[in-house]
């Protein structure tokens, strides 16, 4: 059931997504996955669309990659951060996300087997992502990044949520929603406190998301 505030919350979370992704200025290209609802970070209408297991499916196969990527570059910022605010956000992170991945990689054992394109598509993208630093500063570089990773797990879940039969998936994607609009919005507060502006974040990502369908 969506409640007001999940419906308050949503639009807050689309207009995070939705300004993160203008100051990328980045481009969509169709590709194998074009025919999913919400894999698609551009945020096409899908209002028309139809969404069965096979959503489902590649819902969860492309979101446990784009999981596993956020747990890898935590990873890497906690063997140097001296920060205690990137220490306590990376250690959310980290225990959200293995946590979800866990959950998300059980029901993909119950619903069927994985669905290759997607993992496949997005490990892609969490290469081109990682491999694109934004900043020399590492802390800066760590959340300069997951700013718009965080968006596109937000872009992915919103349709999972209104439009997949599957109670647990639809909460799992709720809580994805709410936990990282909720950190882009600190992220995005903290960067502001660094003298980062939006343009500086925006041009190193624009070649990671150029021609990506998830």
């Amino acid at each position: 059931m969506i409640t007001k505030f999940l419906v308050s919350t949503l639009f807050f979370a689309v207009a995070l997504a939705v300004t993160v992704r203008a100051g990328e200025n980045t481009t969509s290209a169709q590709s194998g996955m074009s025919d999913m609802p919400g894999m698609d970070h551009s945020m096409p209408d899908y209002s028309h669309m139809q969404w069965d297991n096979k959503n489902d499916i590649a819902f969860l196969s492309g979101m446990i990659v784009h999981h596993q990527g956020a747990i890898t570059m935590t990873e890497d910022i906690l063997k140097t951060t001296t920060s205690q605010k990137i220490r306590r956000w990376s250690d959310e992170i980290l225990s959200a996300q293995r946590r979800e991945v866990k959950q998300m990689e059980a029901l993909l054992h119950t619903l069927g087997p994985r669905d290759e394109a997607a993992a496949a598509e997005m490990e892609a993208e969490m290469d081109m992502m990682m491999g694109q630093p934004m900043s020399s500063n590492a802390d800066i570089n760590f959340i300069e990044m997951m700013i718009p990773h965080h968006a596109g797990a937000i872009d992915m879940s919103v349709p999972a949520l209104v439009m997949s039969d599957n109670a647990t998936i639809r909460k799992l994607a709720e809580d994805i929603i709410i936990a990282q609009a909720r950190e882009i919005a600190e992220f995005r507060t903290w960067l502001a406190q660094q003298g980062q502006t939006t343009a500086s974040r925006s041009n190193g990502m624009t070649a990671a998301h150029a021609g990506h369908s998830m």
